[in-house]
């Protein structure tokens, strides 16, 4: 028996396809990133998507099996979401490798912009410096070292409590302490 590379899926089979793993695809969705510029959700669905079919078509390649017969298999189900978990990851992988691109620039709300315009040294500062009227002294410190040096920062983008709490000179428990204070006031886990 010929195994065909890949089937056709008539839209009702997508429908019920995406009847059954719509939620888990917004889920998903929601946490590739938070940053709206870099992977807004309309693309993340989209390539969710993307990787449904192939999961469906993998199946096939695999098994032999059409739309219809893997439907009833227990295990498409289980291939099929690892394939989009996998999906998910991989998108992510690629969002964090940008992060240390993405940390120089500033996101406005061009709608609240006048004619007024920002020396480039200054955009960066524009958000932090009202922010830094309700951190504390030791708060707004630990913002500076964190802005100043991409060192601090996973590959994931988050804060290196251990390597703040070399530079500024304190005990990981201070920094990881200093880390969540900023986060609570910026409203951003770091």
């Amino acid at each position: 028996m010929v195994k065909k590379k890949t089937i056709k899926i008539s839209p009702e089979q997508w429908d019920k396809y995406e009847k059954q793993y719509k939620g888990l695809m917004y889920r998903i969705t929601q946490l590739i990133s938070g940053d709206f510029v870099v992977a807004n959700p309309e693309d993340s669905y989209s390539e969710l998507c993307l990787a449904a079919i192939d999961s469906i078509n993998g199946f096939h390649r695999k098994t032999g099996e059409h739309f219809d017969e893997m439907w009833e298999n227990p295990l498409f189900h289980k291939y099929t979401k690892t394939c989009l978990w996998h999906s998910k990851n991989n998108r992510g992988k690629k969002i964090s490798k940008k992060i240390p691109m993405l940390k120089k620039t500033f996101s406005m709300d061009h709608r609240h912009v006048d004619s007024q315009v920002y020396k480039e040294d200054t955009h960066s500062d524009l958000y932090f410096d009202d922010v830094r009227g309700n951190l504390g002294y030791n708060e707004s410190r630990a913002l500076d070292v964190i802005l100043e040096s991409n060192r601090l920062l996973t590959s994931g983008g988050r804060v290196n409590v251990m390597a703040l709490s070399r530079e500024l000179d304190v005990s990981w428990a201070k920094a990881k302490k200093l880390v969540s204070s900023i986060s609570r006031v910026l409203g951003s886990d770091l």
